[in-house]
């Protein structure tokens, strides 16, 4: 999600905060995934870039997890960035 300052009453809004784990990143950034499927194995958040002058927002971010599937034992990794 971007644009998230709160990922936990999005989810629950939605009625998923039992079924899902959220993570809150930086710059109002959220990721969520369903806790019965998934297993978090790592995660993090770093400063990626900086928005010129004329069109200043600010520093932006990406931030990831790394995911294990909890039936097959796949491994996934997930990236959300939000910036130009």
């Amino acid at each position: 999600f971007q644009e998230c300052e709160n990922i936990n009453w999005v989810l629950g809004d939605a009625g998923l905060a039992n079924d899902f784990e959220a993570i809150s990143g930086p710059h109002a950034m959220c990721m969520a995934f369903r806790k019965s499927a998934w297993t978090k194995l790592t995660g993090g958040d770093h400063n990626v870039g900086e928005d010129r002058w004329d069109q200043w927002y600010g520093t932006r971010a990406g931030m990831w997890a790394r995911l294990k599937h909890q039936q097959t034992g796949q491994v996934v990794f997930f990236i959300n960035h939000h910036g130009p």
